[in-house]
């Protein structure tokens, strides 16, 4: 099992660093040295699209459980944390997201399909950012040989993200739900019984259309909003380049990351991603490869307070309940 975690993260990791070999140490690490305290200025933007990714969160959940924007804002932080920085396959985050608003006082089982609701909601923002950056690529009027390829990886992609809401709505969760109550029945995990209304809730979700309308319109802001901080990036570097350019970048180069998702940090795979899609628009390799680095500077610095907040949060929780225990409540 361990070996299926890191071995893809290990073969990422000696890809990214190939890339950047190959594309110089030197030239590289000047092309990120070069934006200096802009790095502190883009990590500072991203809170912008987490802030909109928030809302949408918050708008999904709203009449289930009336958080406050600051509290998803935090759970938001942490999904991107734990997904970014740990071997979690993009998954992990988001259950540990849901979990953080429990300890705000929402209920387990809407938390949870809250968050799958939103989830899936991104997911199809996400499809229509990335065709959109197609159609700019197609407008390029080059590498016509590859928006074949793409369109039809992105199609593939449509019709998985079709499937899986289409299973939502058709009783996944209803077999997830006699999964966990087998759990707790033959196992006496009785903590499982707060999800069993799981199914039901994920499609009172959906039976909202303003919810998650309003959700999907938040996230596509938040992709769109991402493709500043390319246009920051390359502006500190001293680059000017034009906002369809940075789209391209962004919205195909989080395509290539997503498809990357079962190598931990898409580690390798965003490199590898930027360098062609830098070609394509006119970038050497090491500005495309300072460009990646520059975004995993910025999930390290948003990410690891948030890690170290989420430890500090649970050691304190287990310590309160193993102060329970001991006074016996």
């Amino acid at each position: 099992m361990k070996k299926g975690i890191y071995l893809p993260g290990l073969a990422g990791l000696l890809l990214a660093v190939a890339l950047v070999a190959r594309g110089g140490f030197v030239n590289v690490g000047n092309a990120v040295l070069s934006v200096g305290w802009g790095l502190l200025v883009i990590t500072a933007f991203h809170l912008l699209p987490l802030t909109l990714s928030s809302l949408a969160w918050q708008s999904v959940m709203r009449g289930t459980w009336d958080g406050l924007l600051w509290a998803f804002l935090k759970a938001r932080l942490l999904r991107e944390a734990v997904n970014n920085l740990l071997p979690s396959a993009h998954v992990g985050g988001d259950l540990v997201g849901a979990r953080l608003l429990t300890f705000g006082g929402a209920p387990a089982s809407p938390a949870t399909a809250g968050v799958i609701v939103d989830k899936t909601i991104e997911l199809i923002a996400q499809l229509v950012f990335i065709l959109l950056g197609l159609l700019l690529l197609t407008v390029h009027g080059e590498h016509h040989d590859k928006l074949a390829r793409l369109g039809a990886a992105i199609l593939i992609a449509a019709l998985a993200v079709a499937g899986y809401v289409a299973a939502q709505r058709r009783g996944l969760f209803k077999l997830i739900e006699r999964i966990l109550e087998y759990f707790a029945t033959h196992l006496d995990a009785r903590s499982l019984d707060q999800f069993s209304n799981l199914h039901d809730d994920v499609q009172s979700f959906y039976r909202n259309p303003r919810r998650w309308l309003r959700a999907g319109a938040c996230h596509l802001s938040s992709w769109l909003t991402g493709v500043g901080e390319i246009w920051l990036s390359l502006r500190f570097m001293g680059i000017e380049a034009s906002l369809s350019t940075c789209m391209i970048l962004e919205s195909l180069g989080q395509a290539v990351r997503s498809a990357g998702f079962i190598v931990p940090g898409a580690l390798g795979v965003q490199e590898g991603g930027f360098v062609i899609l830098g070609a394509w628009v006119g970038l050497d390799a090491s500005t495309a490869l300072a460009l990646s680095l520059i975004k995993r500077v910025r999930e390290f610095l948003l990410g690891l307070p948030a890690l170290i907040a989420w430890h500090v949060i649970e050691s304190r929780r287990w310590l309160e309940r193993k102060s329970d225990e001991v006074r016996g409540v």
